[in-house]
């Protein structure tokens, strides 16, 4: 029979690599997180979860006038990222019960800046700065109406005019394309225009570099 003789310090010094790597063993089961997985299924779910802009103005609108959603119908006529223009009207129909309806997208979500006939209130929508396709003009405090794209065009460097363009073609047309006022004087009506001079042609929002 053959006896292993070992000494105290070598007993010591095995008992101590075993404590060694037990602790190494239970720090990398304590440190891989347990469920990594599920985080980035929660954080695609919550990142695609935002509610439609028609459900938006929905909500909002019958808050306002403490109707149902069910009792109003919106049509969105114009739209960005973060403005919307649209058409509400609340159950039963008819004009009576018809508006249109201004939103904007805020630090807050959706908010509802307009809604009724007629024209919108210059205080109301400015501090919101509502692109000008999508809010033209606005009445302002004195009950002037304010050419919010004539402001657009000079501010930008041009000069507001009148000139033939094709019937098809309403107030300030954009010049950067070819046909918008070539039409023959027949099929053709006065229209305001923006000037932007020989180097420049209007966008429908400003001045730009022609093309």
């Amino acid at each position: 029979m053959m006896f292993i003789n070992m000494s105290n310090k070598t007993i010591v010094a095995i008992s101590v690599l075993i404590i060694i790597l037990i602790t190494l063993i239970n720090y990398w089961l304590i440190s891989v997180p347990e469920s990594a997985p599920e985080i980035g299924i929660e954080s695609e779910e919550e990142e695609d979860y935002e509610i439609t802009k028609e459900e938006a103005a929905r909500r909002l609108l019958a808050e306002k006038h403490d109707r149902k959603t069910s009792e109003i119908t919106i049509n969105i006529n114009q739209e960005t990222m973060n403005y919307v223009k649209g058409g509400v009207v609340f159950q039963p129909g008819g004009s009576e019960n018809s508006a249109i309806f201004l939103m904007a997208r805020t630090d807050n979500g959706w908010e509802l800046v307009f809604d009724g006939q007629g024209a919108v209130p210059c205080p109301v929508v400015e501090p919101y700065n509502f692109p000008v396709n999508i809010v033209s003009e606005c009445l302002g405090e004195s009950g002037e109406l304010k050419d919010k794209i004539g402001e657009a065009c000079i501010n930008s460097g041009g000069k507001v005019a009148l000139s033939l363009c094709c019937k098809s073609s309403g107030d300030y047309p954009n010049l950067c394309l070819v046909g918008s006022c070539g039409c023959s004087p027949e099929d053709s009506h006065q229209v305001k225009i923006c000037d932007c001079g020989p180097a420049e042609c209007f966008n429908g929002l400003s001045c730009v570099e022609g093309i």
